[in-house]
């Protein structure tokens, strides 16, 4: 390091202090600008290098783009889609547990013109019974017990288990584990032309592809997650866990209550995305 014109330089490149904010301004100039645009953590961080120096520099840089709020509402993670194959238990033995389906609308052949399609969740054994409107219950259980029940239970249910464990293991390779826990704030992929009672959304082709942050309530299951949704929201709170994605918190403490609104009860408190907030409300002042 030396000194050039009262300013001090590490191989041509301003030295910047830890005191202050400058860092975090400097980054922020970098990444949340024309000049940055958004770019992710490499991009970022080489624009900053070539100016300036000091200790640390990349490992501010990526947990500066990493906890950025706008980024991760629109970029995606370069991950394997979370929650990882749940197998439904094994039945005991034949036609236990079976698959129901009827086909209508079929053309007629001796006056019937339903199937009904009956599959063994064990064997995988299958009953296509011919029926006709109108018809009951009991008659179709009938022709349903009339079909005689398949031998050799136990190396069944092996085979069946070990195909059960090699679908686990090659659809895994595609999956990552996640899991979180009751308090926790994520983020929810929706799709903004359907879901349009979550938010108040101007443009939806430019939305965010995240919606909120929203609080975990409970863990149901192994792969699904109920959240803490906004008052209005007309769909039902309980999602995948691979349409979630865990909020970065930038070293401090966030906000963990949504805003409460004036003449509205706390039951109703939302969040609402900022931008577009002061858009349609210019003289509004959080």
């Amino acid at each position: 390091m030396r000194v050039e014109g009262g300013l001090l330089k590490h191989k041509g490149r301003l030295v910047i202090g830890s005191h202050g904010e400058l860092r975090e301004k400097l980054i922020n100039e970098f990444h949340n600008t024309t000049l940055g645009g958004h770019s992710r953590v490499q991009v970022t961080y080489h624009m900053l290098k070539a100016l300036f120096y000091w200790k640390g520099m990349k490992k501010e840089v990526k947990q500066f783009v990493r906890s950025f709020d706008n980024c991760q509402r629109n970029k995606i993670e370069n991950i394997h889609p979370p929650g990882l194959l749940q197998p439904l238990a094994i039945p005991n033995q034949a036609w236990a547990q079976v698959s129901m389906e009827f086909i209508e609308g079929l053309p007629k052949s001796n006056n019937k013109y339903v199937i009904m399609v009956v599959v063994d969740r064990f064997t995988k054994y299958a009953h296509f019974i011919s029926l006709a409107h109108p018809f009951s219950a009991k008659g179709v259980v009938n022709p349903y017990m009339e079909n005689e029940r398949m031998h050799m239970m136990t190396a069944l249910k092996d085979n069946l288990r070990i195909a059960q464990q090699r679908m686990k293991h090659y659809a895994d390779k595609n999956r990552s584990e996640r899991s979180f826990v009751v308090g926790d704030w994520v983020y929810l992929k929706l799709q903004p032309y359907k879901q349009v009672t979550m938010a108040v959304i101007r443009n939806v082709k430019l939305s965010s592809k995240f919606y909120g942050p929203y609080e975990v309530l409970e863990r149901v299951g192994q792969v699904a997650y109920k959240l803490k949704l906004p008052a209005g929201a007309l769909i039902h709170p309980v999602f995948h866990i691979s349409q979630l994605k865990r909020r970065v918190n930038r070293g401090r403490q966030a906000q963990l209550e949504p805003p409460k609104w004036a003449n509205l009860s706390p039951d109703e408190a939302t969040w609402e995305e900022y931008h577009h907030l002061m858009s349609q409300f210019p003289n509004f002042k959080p």
